[in-house]
């Protein structure tokens, strides 16, 4: 059965066994100001970790818009992701902004935005990611919200026990990551613009990750991102 085509909002706190409950500021501010939503309009409200429901509108207050559950829908909303991304900081917000808001449309569990040895730029702005995040989850009605992580090499290996796949264009005889078949849930690495460094593929081959290939064809990191996280959802579901 298909999603009703009404607004979504996030709410991270919402409880389907409260009879009502209280969009967040922001979200409320949106519903009310720009959608101008009144007393008995339907909405979907998302908790960003499993739950998505169709809810109706009490009391459309400017602060804190109040509502009321109504039919639970996230049975509709497929099964959780289980694949993550980890990709070199790229030079570009825009791009790395773009980036996240398609990885979440298809799916991601996590986004590791990593540090390496040819990310020019020094400092990510993650709370603009977050948004960027957030909205793509509402545009395209999602249950979860993945977590964004800001991480070197070398930490996500603390956080992250995988397994890893390593997506490189320095070799010309590595496998087809759609071909592979190292678990079921997975964190696909994605290199910078450059691709990784000879210290770091040395690093990554050391931590036992598994080295594919993305087809002949040279991709931009954050198109390599998508490629490699559709062809694993594909592959999984």
């Amino acid at each position: 059965m298909a999603l009703p085509d009404i607004p979504c909002f996030l709410d991270s706190d919402f409880q389907n066994d409260k009879e009502l409950n209280r969009l967040p500021y922001t979200e409320s501010q949106h519903a009310v100001k720009v959608l101008r939503m009144t007393e008995g309009d339907p909405f979907l409200v998302s908790t960003g970790h499993g739950t998505l429901w169709e809810c109706r509108v009490k009391n459309n207050r400017l602060k804190q818009l109040v509502y009321e559950p109504v039919n639970d829908w996230t049975a509709e909303t497929g099964p959780p992701p289980l694949h993550s991304v980890a990709c070199g900081v790229l030079s570009h917000n825009t791009t790395m902004e773009w980036m996240v808001e398609k990885l979440v449309e298809i799916g991601v569990k996590a986004i590791y935005m990593v540090h390496t040895d040819r990310s020019n730029k020094k400092k990510v702005n993650m709370d603009r990611l977050g948004k960027m995040a957030v909205g793509a989850l509402k545009q395209s009605r999602k249950a979860y919200l993945p977590k964004i992580h800001d991480v070197a090499l070398e930490q996500l290996f603390k956080s992250n026990k995988g397994p890893y796949l390593v997506a490189t264009c320095h070799a010309l005889d590595l496998p087809l990551l759609w071909n592979s078949d190292q678990g079921t849930a997975q964190t696909v690495f994605i290199g910078p613009e450059g691709d990784f460094s000879d210290r770091e593929l040395e690093f990554l081959q050391k931590k036992n990750c598994t080295f594919v290939s993305l087809g002949p064809q040279r991709l931009r990191s954050e198109t390599a991102a998508i490629l490699a996280l559709t062809s694993l959802n594909i592959k999984t579901y």
